[in-house]
């Protein structure tokens, strides 16, 4: 026991009063006249007796009420568990997690909620004096400075779900470096968390400073977790039509170890319900499912997928965008032509094709085009090599298909490595294409590795990048990047007498890769909030000095961004965007002129946390103690018998009052008994 004011404990001394009261009553004498002496003799023992008896018990309740009565006054109290400095202050320091993982229920209360109550009760267990740090997942200025606990409980009151991803040990340095600046008192740290394992995938092996008194506070452990989420989305095909029927698929995660049934899947285009489907998903498993629809008019439309989940909520909707086919301008330039450019791209709802001989080209179509296709080149002039390379660095997309007497300057002027000439006239056939390589994406259903392939004798060499090989290991098709632009070169005419290509049927699929991508060059379909940088093509006329917003229906954000050529680089933060749709424009651009889509990042779906014994493990080996209890009134009991000293002086207050009784009692007894 140790009491908060021990200089109260001199009103000890008050215990002389009753004691020289005491002696005194037995030093004075009574006179008792009585007739018979035998009688009288008897009468004075039995009266001593009782006489010294009730001296004793009232000298005691006496002596024991002004005891009890000091002792309270002296705030008497059973120190905690851990030691607590009352005269200097204390810092503590509080982890909330308030990640969407938190979103999980346990009783119909989401933990966030639960760990805003035990945060609340933490803080409520320590001396007015203390400072509290309340740290959370956006790492702000504000989070790492200390308060009272009037503004703890506030900002613990005020904390929301946040899509921030924050590691453990940035958390951990975080409280560490405010402690560091603490100078006297003694600190502590909490961690209220469902600890799961995709944040805290380096708990086991992380070193925690053993000088720090460290706490956990795991959460909803005990709860059968449940939780499906959309992996991700994509097109069967690489463009889309107007009015005809489109395939989507999407592949959808089942965290949890029980099956899902009957769960209704939605897609949603400009916010009208195109398409549903039913899923049943077995448990730790993935599902590809495919979505028919159909879009009523062209133009980028905002899309979503919708997801029925008692899990967790964040994670139910998907945002993407999709852009109908649009109108591909492609600029055939030759000088012997084969008939198969002009027969592949005989689709004018698709294709704008100018076919058009090197001795009769205007410059004006390499301007308009999306694609330029150049078929067999002899000799061309330095003012066209200028211009195809300034469409380069406009982005623009070149095809070459050489000439058995290539135009080397041509080449050169394009910046293409290349060897030598073959004289060796022996066809060899093409390796079947690698379905890692991302520019086959989306054009096999099935792994070509046995289908029968074309033949080529090549003409030239190159040192691109292969998109397709020989089965002698030459390339036969190359791609290199120049400027913002790219250059697709072939290794042999197109000419029956070189290649059979053009009869085959991986030629249209190749042609239509080359023509849509020149068109809507790697532009994606959304983007996750955890990426760092995101890009998209500029449209037409923009100009350089234009700063352009990202503006969705709830707030509008202007990025760090770099203007590139026809691109523009921007960050994505994580803090500023949310997930949905934006719309993306500059002054001189009006907002539905380009739109992106942003998701948050699937790393909270994984509702895989530590267990209870992998954490008392964990707590084991780094001298952390465990606080979990399974409501808050089992919670702040454990809490305040760990932090908050046992008082007392109520206790000492009633033993004082019942000595009072006592010597009421004592005497009213003997009184009656007199009488």
């Amino acid at each position: 026991m140790a009491f908060g004011t021990p200089y109260l404990l001199t009103g000890l001394l008050l215990i002389g009063i009753p004691i020289a009261v005491h002696l005194f009553s037995l030093q004075r004498s009574k006179k008792i006249n009585f007739a018979y002496v035998f009688l009288l003799k008897e009468a004075q023992k039995e009266a001593k007796a009782k006489s010294k008896l009730k001296h004793i018990l009232l000298l005691i309740a006496r002596i024991l009420f002004i005891t009890f009565l000091v002792l309270a006054f002296s705030d008497p109290f059973i120190p905690s568990e851990q030691i607590i400095e009352t005269n200097n202050q204390n810092k503590v320091s509080i982890y909330l997690d308030n990640s969407f993982s938190m979103e999980q229920e346990e009783h119909k209360v989401n933990l966030l909620e639960k760990a805003k109550l035990f945060a609340k009760a933490i803080v409520k267990s320590f001396p007015q004096n203390t400072q509290f740090q309340v740290v959370t997942n956006e790492r702000n200025v504000k989070s790492r400075v200390y308060n009272n606990k009037e503004e703890a409980i506030e900002k613990i009151e005020a904390t929301q779900f946040s899509s921030a991803e924050t590691p453990f040990q940035w958390v951990y340095r975080d409280q560490i470096r405010g402690i560091n600046n603490s100078s006297s008192g003694n600190t502590f740290l909490f961690w209220l968390s469902d600890y799961q394992k995709s944040t805290y995938s380096q708990l086991d092996k992380f070193s925690f400073n053993p000088r720090i008194s460290t706490f956990f506070v795991p959460l909803g452990q005990e709860i059968e977790k449940s939780n499906i989420s959309i992996d991700s989305v994509w097109l069967e095909t690489p463009y889309l039509w107007v009015q005809k029927v489109n395939e989507l698929r999407l592949q959808i995660i089942n965290h949890g170890k029980q099956q899902i049934e009957n769960s209704l899947v939605k897609l949603i285009v400009e916010d009208r319900q195109v398409s549903t489907k039913k899923l049943t998903i077995e448990g730790n498993t993935k599902k590809t499912i495919k979505l028919n629809f159909s879009l009523s008019s062209p133009g980028i439309k905002k899309c979503r997928i919708e997801i029925e989940d008692n899990g967790l909520n964040f994670d139910n909707k998907f945002y993407f965008t999709l852009e109908s086919a649009p109108q591909i301008d492609i600029a055939h330039i030759y000088q012997k032509r084969q008939p198969y450019i002009p027969g592949v791209f005989a689709d004018k709802e698709l294709f704008n094709l100018s076919s058009t001989s090197y001795k009769a080209v205007d410059f004006q179509e390499l301007l308009d085009a999306d694609l330029i296709i150049l078929e067999n080149l002899e000799k061309t002039t330095q003012d066209f090599q200028r211009e195809l390379l300034s469409q380069l660095k406009k982005g623009k997309s070149i095809v070459v298909f050489p000439s058995d007497k290539i135009d080397k300057n041509l080449l050169n002027q394009l910046k293409i490595n290349h060897q030598k000439i073959n004289t060796d006239k022996s066809f060899v056939q093409l390796s079947p294409p690698s379905l890692g390589n991302i520019f086959f994406k989306d054009i096999f259903e099935k792994d070509p590795q046995k289908a029968e392939m074309p033949s080529a004798n090549i003409i030239i060499e190159t040192e691109g990048y292969p998109i397709i090989k020989l089965k002698n290991g030459k390339i036969f098709l190359s791609k290199t990047q120049r400027g913002s632009g790219l250059v697709y070169l072939f290794s042999s005419p197109l000419d029956p007498e070189f290649t059979d290509l053009p009869m085959h049927a991986l030629f249209l699929p190749l042609m239509y890769k080359m023509a849509f991508q020149s068109k809507n060059k790697e532009e994606r379909l959304y983007y996750y909030l955890n990426e760092p940088v995101g890009k998209t093509r500029i449209d037409k006329g923009s100009g350089k000095s234009s700063i352009y917003t990202f503006s969705s229906s709830e707030h509008a954000i202007v990025p760090a961004q770099q203007q590139v050529e026809n691109e523009l680089l921007f960050t994505i933060n994580n803090q500023s965007f949310h997930a949905g749709h934006y719309d993306v424009w500059a002054d001189s651009l009006k907002p539905e002129e380009k739109k992106m889509a942003f998701n948050y990042s699937k790393r909270e779906s994984q509702i895989n946390t530590f267990s209870s014994a992998e954490l008392e493990r964990i707590a084991k080996q780094n001298h952390i103690q465990i606080l979990k209890s399974a409501d808050l009134e089992s919670f702040t009991s454990e809490v305040k018998l760990g932090f908050m000293p046992r008082q007392l002086w109520q206790y000492f207050i009633l033993l004082a009052l019942i000595m009072v009784i006592v010597e009421i009692l004592v005497t009213l007894l003997w009184k009656t008994r007199k009488g």
